[in-house]
């Protein structure tokens, strides 16, 4: 063969087994390394991506947050039911107790025991409702207004209504109405003379420009006209005089069923 066939000649191929280096082969210690922690024999676990950072405290706060408001909300649901349900069903005995000087009926009247059993009923649901406690308040009151002429019987209803009257103002201390029914109660049940003026003077107080307390404070001053004090005595007679001339003949008529007419100019 002569050199210029030989160097036309392709060259054989390489042996590639001698060429490159051997395969570089992992321990297992490192392939385990690399895979991670596994969850079985021979089983790789998932890695899942770790929470961004403070998700996890979001998520609980989410939780306790919930945890909170839902009884919070049912409470407040329950409650407002509960007190709809009390107020419909005292409202006509609330009604009733406080038109008794408007209604000709007699105590013994079944619907004023249908009244006193309602407003029972409410004040044993709602023991914290000083208008329902004002209510039996009223009721008791005017069944001793009806017995005002035997002083005997009246006592006992005067005397129930006197402890609902200062459970309502230990919920709400100066009501003047409240006071106002406080002074008679305390006058209906015989008690004592420094308590009922006591009670009138801070029913003035704390209700000087309410039309039901001063007429309740009118009344109670002329039926104790004998005892009452200079300041009942300086208010009756300027309330007269700067009332309307049929407000004086009102009050004239009142001071007759009383008998104290003398105590009006």
């Amino acid at each position: 063969m002569t050199d210029a066939a030989a160097m036309n000649e392709p060259a054989p191929p390489a042996d590639l087994s001698t060429a490159m280096p051997p395969p570089r082969r992992r321990s297992r210690d490192a392939t385990a390394a690399a895979m991670g922690p596994v969850s079985g024999p021979g089983e790789a676990a998932r890695k899942t991506p770790a929470d961004p950072p403070g998700r996890g405290g979001r998520r609980i706060a989410g939780w306790a947050l919930l945890a909170v408001a839902l009884p919070l909300a049912t409470w407040v649901v329950v409650s407002g039911w509960h007190l709809l349900r009390v107020d419909f069903g005292t409202l006509q005995a609330r009604q009733l107790a406080a038109q008794c000087g408007n209604v000709g009926k007699s105590w013994t009247d079944p619907v004023w025991r249908g009244a006193e059993a309602d407003l029972l009923w409410g004040a044993a649901l709602a023991p914290q409702d000083a208008v329902l406690q004002d209510g039996l308040a009223q009721l008791y009151a005017c069944e001793g207004t009806l017995l005002w002429a035997d002083e005997a019987a009246r006592a006992y209803p005067f005397a129930v209504a006197r402890g609902h009257y200062e459970a309502s103002l230990r919920l709400r201390p100066d009501h003047g109405p409240t006071l106002a029914g406080l002074a008679t109660a305390i006058l209906g049940s015989a008690g004592s003379l420094p308590e009922y003026q006591q009670a009138w003077e801070q029913a003035l107080a704390h209700g000087p420009h309410e039309a039901a307390v001063q007429v309740a404070l009118f009344e109670l001053a002329l039926r104790t006209w004998g005892q009452a004090t200079p300041t009942m005595k300086t208010w009756v007679l300027t309330q007269y005089a700067a009332a309307s001339p049929e407000a004086q003949k009102r009050l004239l008529a009142l001071a007759d069923k009383l008998g104290q007419r003398a105590a009006l100019p």
